[in-house]
C-alpha cells in the first residue's frame, strides 16, 4: 500500500508539471504546433529536434513528458514483478488517462481551423497592418515560393518582409537574396488590400 501511495504522489506531480508546461507551450506556440510536438514525442519518433533554436520551455516539456514515459515504464515493471491489485489499478488509471489525454489532444489540433494565409496581426492607421502569412502551393502567393525577395519587389508593392520562420528557424529582417520556400511563415509589415 505504502508504494502504491508513493506511485500515486509521483503520478500526480507529474501530471501538474505536465499540464502547467503543456499550456504554457500552447500560449507561446498554439495548440496545433502543441500537437505536433506530443506526436514528435512519442516513441519511436524524434523529439526536441532543433539543436540551438530550442527554448527552455520546449526542452522542459520535452524532459516531462519523458519523464511520464519512464513512470509509465516503471508502473509496468512493478507490476509485473510484484503484481497486486494496487499496481493494477494505477496501471489501468494511467494508460486510460494517457489514451483519452490523447485522443483529446489529437481532436483538438484536427478540429483547428487550418491557418488563413494572410492574418492580420496588429492593425494601424490608413490601412497599414503586420500580418502572418504562410506560403503553400495552393496559396495566393504560389508564386512567392522559389523567389529571392529582391526578385519579389515587395518594397513597390507597400510590404516589408520583417521575419521568416521556417522549421523552427526564424530569420529575422531577411536580406534580399534569401529564397522564399512552401512552409515559410512570414511576419509582414504594409497594406495587403492594394495586394491581393
Amino acid at each position: 500500500m505504502r508504494e502504491f501511495l508513493i506511485q500515486l504522489v509521483a503520478l500526480f506531480l507529474w501530471s501538474l508539471a505536465f499540464f502547467s508546461l503543456y499550456r504554457r507551450q500552447v500560449r507561446s506556440a498554439g495548440p496545433r504546433e502543441t500537437a505536433s510536438l506530443l506526436n514528435r514525442l512519442f516513441p519511436g519518433r524524434t523529439g526536441c529536434d532543433g539543436g540551438e533554436e530550442e527554448n527552455s520551455a520546449k526542452i522542459r516539456f520535452y524532459l516531462v513528458v519523458k519523464v511520464g514515459w519512464l513512470l509509465f515504464a516503471a508502473c509496468v515493471l512493478r507490476f509485473f514483478l510484484a503484481p497486486d491489485y494496487y499496481g493494477l489499478l494505477l496501471l489501468l488509471f494511467m494508460t486510460g488517462g494517457a489514451f483519452f489525454c490523447w485522443r483529446y489532444l489529437s481532436r483538438r489540433a484536427r478540429a483547428m481551423p487550418a491557418p488563413a494565409d494572410w492574418e492580420r496581426i496588429y492593425s494601424l492607421p490608413e490601412d497599414y497592418a503586420v500580418f502572418l502569412a504562410t506560403l503553400n502551393r495552393k496559396g495566393t502567393e504560389e508564386n512567392w515560393i522559389g523567389a529571392t525577395l529582391s526578385q519579389l519587389d515587395l518594397r513597390k508593392k507597400n510590404l516589408l518582409v520583417l521575419a521568416i520562420l521556417r522549421s523552427e528557424r526564424l530569420i529575422v529582417f531577411p536580406k534580399g537574396q534569401e529564397v522564399l520556400a512552401a512552409g515559410d511563415r512570414l511576419l509582414i509589415f504594409g497594406r495587403k488590400e492594394k495586394n491581393s
